[in-house]
């Protein structure tokens, strides 16, 4: 097999993120995508794919692997790396795949059902740039730990189990349910509120990084956040969209519970960090100390917080490539092989 050089890797993905920031992937493509799973709108996905672009650009490339210089250089014996991937949001398992060829190993992928179209689309794109990576990137049916040497898994609670019974011998990183908050600050700009609305809608809402809990001053202005977040009441012509907001209101009058809705969202006051689609929970604070230690007690179920000290709003699905899920290095511990 023809060795691929770290700069030529690199070289192959920058040249990846300028095509796709010009010509992003076929409406075809896009329309089989959301065929495939009703959550993934053409918008959605060209989304998913521009951040990816982004982040592919040679400077951000650049800083992220700077401090694996040295190990990166070596060459090294290729492994085949199994990589289970998640499909709550279009091409979800994008840095688990860069992570995996950057670092010169297989990559064995198992793709979620409801996300099996982007990612192939993209690794097709990536091959004509550099060919000789079509004998390192493989998708499959059903992952045998027989045949790969580590795996990487994202997937729920209950998944993450059934994960480290099956791999759990394997060198692993495993990944579960976590969710975002954000803590907003008294008297919070408008620019702030809107931003915050990518955090709780961008993918209706779906994945780990958006927000499904906020943190709030007492004094909070409601009326003013639901003016400012109106640019986003076009969720509610998605049918799927419009049915959970449906389904979460009645719910929650059927079980007389407290909440504000604003057309397209309902606000419940709850101590909860996961929420529903169409669902967001809240609780106020009086000190940010009680925010913080809140949030200290729950890291553990948090991926990324929001707002004042913490990364700003209409960040959290703008994922820069050093900002690694549930915190964990994925290159580090791919690179150790």
């Amino acid at each position: 097999m023809s060795f691929i050089s770290s700069k030529q890797l690199v070289d192959a993905f920058v040249q990846l993120g300028k095509h796709l920031r010009k010509h992003s992937l076929p409406m075809a493509i896009l329309q089989a995508a959301q065929a495939q799973n009703i959550w993934f709108t053409p918008t959605n996905c060209r989304q998913a794919i521009q951040a990816i672009a982004q982040s592919l650009e040679e400077s951000k490339v650049s800083i992220w692997l700077k401090p694996y210089q040295q190990t990166l250089i070596k060459q090294r014996v290729p492994i085949k790396i199994g990589v289970i991937m998640a499909g709550n949001i279009p091409a979800v398992g994008w840095h688990d795949f860069l992570c995996v060829l950057i670092s010169g190993h297989h990559l064995v992928a198992k793709l979620s059902s409801k996300d099996a179209v982007l990612l192939p689309a993209i690794a097709q794109q990536l091959i004509k740039i550099e060919s000789r990576l079509a004998a390192r990137i493989h998708f499959v049916s059903t992952l045998n730990a027989n045949v790969i040497d580590a795996v990487i898994a994202t997937g729920s609670n209950n998944a993450a189990r059934y994960f480290a019974y099956h791999y759990g011998h394997l060198p692993h990183i495993i990944r579960q349910n976590r969710h975002s908050v954000a803590v907003i600050a008294p008297n919070e700009c408008n620019e702030n509120l809107l931003n915050l609305g990518k955090d709780l809608f961008w993918y209706f809402g779906l994945g780990c990084r958006n927000v499904s809990k906020l943190y709030l001053p007492t004094a909070f202005d409601w009326q003013n956040f639901f003016d400012v977040l109106q640019v986003y009441k076009t969720l509610i012509q998605n049918s799927a969209y419009a049915n959970n907001y449906k389904y979460q209101k009645a719910l929650a009058w059927s079980k007389n519970e407290v909440y504000k809705d604003n057309g397209f969202a309902i606000w419940c006051e709850n101590s909860h960090l996961s929420s529903p689609i169409a669902k967001v929970n809240y609780t106020y604070y009086k000190r940010s100390t009680d925010v913080l230690t809140d949030i200290q007690q729950q890291a553990q179920n948090i991926q990324c917080i929001l707002g004042q000290k913490h990364l700003e709003f209409g960040q959290a699905q703008q994922v820069q490539l050093w900002q690694y899920a549930d915190g964990i290095d994925t290159l580090r511990f791919l690179l150790n092989f």
